[in-house]
């Protein structure tokens, strides 16, 4: 076979292996093309049906799914995204928020907003709050990451005091002895302050014998937690001095309910509100900012119970309260069945 002839044939095969493998790949990339057409109308037809099952179930936003718990960048799209920011700006209110710690902590104090996160289940409460006025701003309660020994012993209630409140500014009734009904005095009561959830109940119980119910409870979970070192926990609620007396409120199903005025229709409600740590920030804000005192006409209930058994008292427990006269901040507790008109609830979600 002379060379011209050999190379021809090498040529001419070459050519054929390279169209051959043309082929296979021109092949293999329609059948990609295919199966990807197929799967997303398969995808498609998914998503349709998950769309209008969440249209059947009364959620048309069910389509897209959210996390369990919200970053606060995630937290502050879902809030411009649900229109919310017509109502306050939650950014704003964050850095107001680090202006005031800056007074309790230093100048260079800075809220670490990584640590910032709210359950994704509370964001219907929270806009249906937000809609009839009982969440109109937040608050942010923290705690420094480094505690000394004596704060580690203290319970979030008794913290807040001690970082807050004990060093005046604020006139506090009651500050020493024994003048509540309880005979606790104030150190001792904040001590027993137990912070409680609606889910720690059982709502009949607790309104057919609400002192058994609520013994039953601290029994049940007693001793009040210690302060733990690092705490950003940022909430939704009531801002104003004073909550109108006709002010509906929303529960942690974002239902609307009227005022049930007693501490025992509160839970059966499934309303949560704020604890006595948070009704203690609330307070310093308010008095920091103006030096008015919160809640000058109303006692508000505070999400905690009182165990003052070893008093010999009637009832043997109780459930917190706060309130302010004469120009004095009041920390108590009384009757939870006590349904009487002047008392309130700031919203916690």
């Amino acid at each position: 076979m002379s060379r011209e002839k050999f190379e021809a044939d090498f040529s001419a095969a070459k050519e054929e292996a390279r169209k051959k493998l043309e082929d296979e790949y021109v092949d293999k990339a329609k059948a990609m093309d295919a199966e990807r057409d197929r799967l997303k109308t398969d995808i498609s037809a998914v998503e349709e049906k998950k769309k209008r099952l969440a249209e059947i179930e009364g959620n048309p936003e069910g389509d897209k799914e959210k996390p369990d718990i919200l970053n606060f960048e995630q937290l502050k799209s879902w809030f411009k995204e649900k229109g919310l920011d017509k109502y306050f700006d939650l950014e704003k209110q964050v850095r107001e928020q680090e202006k005031f710690w800056q007074e309790i902590y230093g100048s260079d104090f800075k809220i670490d907003r990584s640590k910032i996160t709210k359950e994704a289940e509370l964001l219907k409460a929270i806009e249906k709050g937000a809609e009839i006025g009982c969440i109109n701003g937040i608050a942010i309660n923290i705690t420094p990451g480094t505690l000394t020994k004596e704060e580690a012993e203290m319970t979030e209630a008794q913290h807040a005091f001690h970082k807050l409140l004990e060093s005046g500014g604020m006139d506090i009734w009651g500050k020493t002895g024994t003048n509540r009904w309880t005979e606790l005095e104030l150190k001792e009561l904040l001590k027993r302050y137990l912070p409680v959830k609606c889910s720690d109940f059982n709502a009949d119980n607790l309104q057919k014998d609400w002192v058994k119910e609520i013994t039953r409870v601290i029994d049940a979970t007693k001793p009040a937690p210690k302060q733990k070192p690092g705490k950003v926990e940022l909430f939704f609620t009531d801002i104003r001095q004073d909550i109108p007396a006709e002010q509906k409120l929303v529960n942690l199903e974002g239902g609307v309910v009227k005022n049930p005025h007693s501490f025992v229709g509160a839970i059966a409600n499934k309303i949560n509100f704020t604890t006595p740590e948070e009704e203690i920030v609330l307070a310093k804000q308010m008095y920091s900012k103006d030096k008015t005192y919160i809640s000058r006409e109303f006692w508000e209930w505070m999400m905690a119970i009182v165990d003052h058994r070893d008093q010999k008292t009637s009832p043997p427990v109780s459930a917190a309260r706060a309130y302010s006269s004469d120009g004095e901040l009041i920390l108590d507790s009384r009757y939870a069945d006590d349904s009487r008109g002047p008392h309130r609830f700031r919203v916690r979600l």
